[in-house]
């Protein structure tokens, strides 16, 4: 889920008489866009940059819209293919720009996108845009520290660290962030990213307390809630927890049911699922595992990875239930499609040893 703006620089009321009155600024249309976001008013806040998309405004402005169009369609809307042409729209409109912080900023913010949109389906393409927005924040972090909006910059740059697993990196970059002044939704969004690193560093117990603090905090944001118990639930899971765990995970799922447009997010919701099956799993509550992970299989495709992952893990909970003739033509399946890894086309050779 995307990382909140600042506060707007204006009441909503005032913002949509000045964009009614012809408003050129683009900032109105971010303000605006990010106020009805708070009120989960989605759709509304797509129309609103869509149209902002048509202003005769500078290349940098219009980057600057089609960024934010691009995370809302990814985190708000499942339209992960748009959200990456409208990176890469923004990434072009800028390439003939003088490289000023904001244009740099912003360049960052276009790759970073593109490699979450790309992370599960082309790990490569991902790893690659992912690193090119680090070294552009990372360059910020050095030269540009009296840039306006470098808090951002350093909880993006520790969100990217997330990405590619360079955890220490995450960890004093959130450090450094959460001891200087912040916003309470830049707290919140930074205590968010600290615990997700602080959880894959092991440091399980800090974690779970940082985690607990932006969940107090999450009153703010409801759009986060869903995020702040999934963190909570891999936290738990990865201490060994798994009754806490599962039920983390459940909130996070009952969280986003109640958000608009967000709550039939397939991609999410089959993540949300696939984790509650594997805990079942792990506490041998097999039978409600295996009508959990026939669930996830009607959120995708055969030509998706996540499809034959499920598959793989519905052999072994009919293995562990002794129902044998099921397990192996699961297994089967996984080891002849083309479209499965080869983790599970491994652990899928196991199942049938």
């Amino acid at each position: 889920m995307s990382v909140t703006r600042s506060v707007a620089h204006g009441s909503k009321s005032e913002l949509q008489r000045r964009i009614a009155a012809g408003s050129q600024k683009t900032e109105d249309y971010l303000d605006l866009s990010d106020i009805l976001g708070r009120e989960l008013k989605f759709e509304e806040a797509k129309t609103l940059l869509n149209g902002a998309l048509t202003l005769d405004i500078g290349n940098t402005e219009k980057a600057k819209i089609a960024v934010e169009l691009g995370r809302l369609l990814y985190y708000y809307f499942d339209e992960p293919s748009r959200a990456i042409s409208l990176a890469e729209e923004a990434i072009k409109l800028l390439s003939n720009e003088p490289e000023t912080w904001d244009v740099m900023f912003l360049r960052a913010l276009g790759s970073a996108l593109i490699g979450e949109c790309l992370w599960i389906t082309e790990n490569q393409a991902a790893s690659e845009a992912a690193s090119t927005s680090l070294a552009l924040l990372e360059r910020l972090i050095l030269h540009a520290q009296e840039f306006e909006e470098m808090r951002e910059v350093q909880y993006e740059a520790a969100r990217v660290c997330n990405l590619l697993r360079e955890t220490d990196r995450a960890i004093q970059l959130c450090e450094d962030c959460l001891g200087k002044p912040l916003t309470d939704e830049q707290r919140l969004s930074c205590l968010i990213i600290y615990g997700q690193a602080l959880s894959t560093k092991g440091q399980f117990l800090e974690a779970e307390r940082v985690l607990k603090e932006a969940l107090e905090c999450v009153r703010i944001d409801e759009r986060m809630l869903p995020l702040v118990h999934s963190e909570l639930g891999s936290t738990y899971r990865n201490a060994g927890h798994f009754f806490e765990a599962r039920e983390s995970f459940v909130l996070a799922m009952n969280a986003l049911r109640a958000l608009p447009t967000i709550g039939n997010n397939r991609h999410m919701l089959s993540q949300l699922y696939s984790q509650i099956a594997e805990l079942c799993y792990e506490l041998e509550e097999h039978d409600k595992a295996t009508r959990i992970f026939e669930t996830v299989l009607q959120y995708h495709s055969e030509s998706d990875l996540e499809y034959w992952t499920a598959v793989n893990w519905l052999g072994h909970c009919h293995n562990a239930e002794g129902n044998y003739d099921k397990a192996r033509e699961c297994f089967d399946r996984v080891i002849k499609s083309p479209y499965a890894s080869d983790l599970d086309k491994q652990s899928a050779r196991q199942g049938l040893t």
